[in-house]
């Protein structure tokens, strides 16, 4: 009896590009990456990266792209199982505290792939419709729970989405820039401040 080698589907070979590649741009960052080290890593040949990615510039957006849906989809189902603004206020203490501290790398590529997002006229638009995503998440949870405790919004809910996010960004960046003297756990006290102003 033979056995027939199954040749893996297009959608597969991209995640496997897409899997080696966050692990060469997490080890040596955008600039130090290539394409060469990505097929590599994958098994694969510079050819059949080139066959799911236009090239390093496509690639590493689609890297990006496809880890802040995961992240998108992880924080929606979290902040959907949150019953009220203090179950939430905990979760952001331990959940969100926890990604300042053990994805360090992850940080970085998000910050390298803003930076050349929005100075690049093509990419930026994509960009912008990306972070709108994540402030509507947020923004929806607010909303729901702002009306089911009977409480006006002080700001629009939208308002309050965009501060959230700028705060947890601007944190994760001087967390990373120094470790010793930003406490991971200030988001959720600071969110908790926010909401009640």
């Amino acid at each position: 009896m033979t056995s027939t080698r199954t040749r893996p589907t297009r959608a597969q070979t991209r995640d496997r590009i897409l899997r080696a590649a966050g692990e060469v741009f997490i080890s040596r960052g955008y600039d130090g990456a290539s394409l060469d080290q990505v097929a590599a890593a994958a098994g694969l040949t510079k050819g059949a990266v080139y066959s799911s990615f236009s090239g390093k510039d496509e690639l590493f957006f689609a890297l990006v792209a496809d880890r802040l849906e995961q992240r998108l989809a992880a924080v929606a189902d979290a902040v959907d199982g949150q019953r009220d603004l203090q179950q939430l206020f905990e979760y952001a203490e331990d959940g969100l505290a926890a990604l300042f501290t053990t994805q360090r790398d992850w940080q970085l590529l998000f910050i390298e792939c803003w930076a050349r997002a929005v100075r690049d006229p093509e990419r930026s638009a994509e960009w912008a419709g990306q972070r709108r995503a994540a402030r509507a998440v947020i923004a929806g949870f607010v909303e729901r729970h702002a009306a089911a405790a009977g409480d006006p919004l002080p700001v629009p809910a939208e308002d309050l989405a965009v501060a959230a996010m700028a705060l947890s960004n601007g944190l994760a960046m001087e967390y990373i820039a120094d470790p010793e003297s930003v406490d991971p756990g200030l988001f959720a006290r600071m969110l908790k401040q926010l909401v009640k102003a």
